[in-house]
């Protein structure tokens, strides 16, 4: 597909497959397949690009649901190339960058070129600007509400079994040998709870090995949560404890504020660092 520019990332280092990058005015219709090197796993990446002046700078999110396809890859991105950039002709320019625990890392610049093109401002279709980078991850939270509710009432449904398997065992327990009636009402009991534990399990997210682009410590809990996407929804995913973890940090283009990426009792929150 013309549209679409093949971008890989090797440490710092980039390689680009056209030079081409749109015509001027052009607004999200072309797209960067971005690949990374295993380098860039832990990191929560993003890209900054600017226009052919140097001016406006706009920046976007690698977050999943810009996976081309989260089943076969978890490195390889289509981001779109926003209006900000192709809004004067010439070569434009772009920067990845990546964080984790403090640490940056950078590509070098990538340059491409937006074609000359005549346009008329009309007052009646304005063009939207790109949200900034705590709008985009703010969607995403927002869109896993469900699935966080989801979770919760799965983990407490299997505390609850738990409570009446326990106070089954000690019905029996105190049952012994003295009544065939309470024994049978506890082994009822407990059936009935045994059998509610695996149907609360069932329904409660599997924890799963792996690497995932994000994955947080729930800092209530000590949970761990991955944050994927499946069949084209973003959704929270339990990770086993031999998962390494970290909290992405975002800057805010506007305030230059730093906000960190946390799990609370279940609950995903921007908190300021």
């Amino acid at each position: 597909m013309d549209r679409i520019i093949n971008v890989v990332v090797n440490g710092s280092h980039l390689t680009k497959d056209s030079r081409m990058g749109g015509v001027q005015h052009e607004s999200n219709s072309r797209y960067l397949r971005v690949a990374f090197d295993p380098g860039w796993d832990k990191y929560a990446k993003k890209i900054t690009f600017w226009n052919a002046l140097g001016q406006n700078p706009v920046e976007l999110t690698f977050t999943t649901d810009k996976l081309e396809d989260a089943a076969k890859s978890y490195r390889l991105y289509l981001c779109p190339i926003p209006g900000e950039a192709l809004s004067e002709a010439g070569e434009f320019t772009f920067v990845i960058d990546g964080w984790v625990d403090g640490v940056r890392q950078r590509s070098v610049e990538g340059k491409l070129l937006c074609e000359p093109a005549s346009y008329i401002d009309k007052a009646d279709q304005p063009s939207d600007p790109t949200p900034t980078q705590a709008e985009q991850l703010q969607k995403q939270i927002d869109d896993l509400k469900p699935q966080i509710q989801g979770a919760a009432q799965a983990a407490n449904a299997v505390a609850e079994a738990e409570a009446a398997a326990a106070g089954a065992r000690q019905a029996e327990i105190n049952a012994g040998t003295h009544s065939l009636n309470g024994q049978a009402a506890a082994q009822s009991a407990q059936s009935w709870a045994e059998v509610a534990r695996a149907e609360a399990e069932r329904a409660s997210v599997p924890a799963v090995e792996g690497v995932y682009n994000i994955v947080l410590t729930d800092r209530v809990s000590g949970e761990k949560w991955a944050l994927v996407a499946e069949n084209g929804v973003l959704t929270l995913l339990g990770v086993s404890y031999q998962t390494a973890t970290h909290e992405p940090v975002l800057i805010d283009r506007t305030t230059n504020t730093a906000w960190q990426l946390v799990s609370e009792g279940g609950v995903l929150k921007l908190m300021e660092v």
